[in-house]
């Protein structure tokens, strides 16, 4: 091979190289901006005005995120926590400070929770980084004339804690929001019900519901009195349920029953750390609402335990035929003398 052709080899390898880049995007390692061409994004849309500015802080955000989650088992602590330093900057910064309150496309981004109210206006933005024990959680609340940045406080304190402590901004019980529902809204404040989920530790996870109240002078509160009739006696301010992570346990609003819908749960044994495993029994447990005040019913579906089990043939129930309905060894035998 002459000269020549490997120099149009390496131009031709040289060109497919760059045709790749620009179609999946490009992350430069050193935390540098990112630019155009990642995967999902309308390139068409990218124009110099104040909202794709902030559109392009959000892909620059989540691909420092997803290209962290790729390559944190291989960054030492001091990268990673640089890593984190420069998406909470961005994130503080960049995404919440320029939010477009009507730009609906944030609602898609993966790892984020959002709650948007658009008659008050405001838009509640969280998300989680993922760490092999434990997981951090940010959060803003984006208002027309502010940005309100929330401290998780999630690792504190104990469930019957949290279901007891009113919170203001900036303390927060720190998680993903995964659903919302509007409560009440009027001239002074909008109130959601909101869902969440954290990870806790080696052995559990939570799941909670909490009730945000965000007011038009910018005021954020968390927890009302609205959870009534829980086993552990008087009205709770927000539910919250810690359990194994090897469970999968729900915990959501039903809008066909028009109630909350939980899974019930049971101990089952311990885990390495001493701390109870408590896992789903089969049952389900809800909340009811009654005006503005939720019922807390530990059994929802009432079904004598007979019918929670497979029917069993009469013929196995006679000793004197054996599971298939034969007439015994023991009995023919003495038939037969």
């Amino acid at each position: 091979m002459n000269a020549s052709m490997r120099h149009k080899i390496f131009i031709l390898f040289f060109i497919v190289l760059c045709w790749r880049g620009a179609g999946q995007g490009v992350v430069d390692t050193s935390m540098g901006r990112f630019s155009a061409g990642m995967k999902g994004v309308d390139d068409n849309s990218v124009t110099m005005g104040e909202d794709s500015m902030w559109w392009a802080d959000v892909v620059h955000f989540v691909t420092l995120y997803e290209h962290f989650i790729s390559y944190r088992d291989s960054l030492d602590k001091m990268d990673a926590e640089h890593r984190l330093r420069r998406m909470d900057s961005l994130f503080s910064e960049c995404v919440c400070k320029r939010v477009v309150l009507d730009d609906q496309r944030i609602d898609t981004m993966p790892f984020m929770g959002v709650v948007r109210d658009s008659v008050l206006p405001f838009v509640v933005l969280t998300y989680e980084y993922p760490e092999p024990q434990r997981s951090r959680y940010r959060a803003c609340v984006v208002l027309p004339d502010r940005v309100v940045h929330l401290e998780d406080e999630g690792e504190r304190r104990g469930v019957r804690f949290w279901m007891s402590k009113p919170l203001a901004a900036p303390r927060w019980l720190g998680g993903l929001y995964y659903n919302a529902i509007p409560l009440h809204r009027d001239n002074t404040a909008s109130t959601w019900m909101v869902f969440g989920y954290r990870r806790l530790g080696t052995y559990h996870r939570r799941k909670f519901i909490d009730v945000l109240t965000v007011g038009t002078d910018g005021a954020v509160r968390f927890g009302q009195p609205v959870f009534y009739g829980l086993p552990e006696g008087g009205v709770a301010l927000r539910y919250v349920v810690d359990y194994s992570r090897e469970a999968f346990v729900h915990v959501n609003y039903d809008t066909a029953l028009g109630r909350i819908m939980m899974d019930h749960l049971c101990p089952l044994g311990r885990h390495p750390d001493g701390s109870v495993r408590l896992v789903p029994d089969g049952t389900y447990s809800a909340f009811v609402p009654k005006g503005e005040k939720w019922y807390y019913v530990d059994k929802v579906f009432k079904d004598p335990p007979r019918r929670h089990f497979v029917p069993v043939p009469s013929s196995s129930l006679d000793k004197r035929r054996d599971l298939f309905g034969r007439e015994r060894k023991e009995r023919r035998k003495r038939r037969a003398r």
